[in-house]
């Protein structure tokens, strides 16, 4: 679905795979959804008895509809991608963190000798 919608292309052979057609940063989050989402589909859940909650309730989907995409379009795949990076970047533990705090790193200048900053 996502070739379909012009977003990505497929590479065959050895280094294939699926490509962006576009920078990460000019795919927005809705584009993506759109492709892979089913079409909108009636609320199952929604009990069709009564006519005015039905409307009532479609209009609220709607609207709630509307401002999730008006959400998704203004995100990036590359806005996603890096606050991605950053929660797997990996954290300092809390020991490691007290020892740089107790012993921190001292920096040489860069006129000082090699054999003077061999301790």
């Amino acid at each position: 679905r996502l070739r379909e919608a012009d977003l990505v292309q497929g590479v065959r052979g050895t280094g294939g795979g699926y490509y962006l057609k576009r920078a990460a940063y000019k795919i927005n989050l809705a584009e993506i959804v759109e492709a892979v989402e089913e079409p909108e589909q009636a609320l199952p859940w929604l009990d069709t008895s009564n006519k005015h909650d039905q409307d009532l309730a479609q209009q609220i989907w709607q609207e709630l509809n509307g401002k999730l995409t008006s959400l998704l379009s203004g995100m990036s795949l590359a806005v996603l991608a890096r606050q991605e990076a950053q929660r797997l970047k990996p954290r300092m533990g809390h020991t490691a963190s007290m020892i740089a705090t107790m012993f921190p790193a001292h920096h040489a200048s860069l006129s000082t000798p090699v054999n003077r900053m061999v301790a």
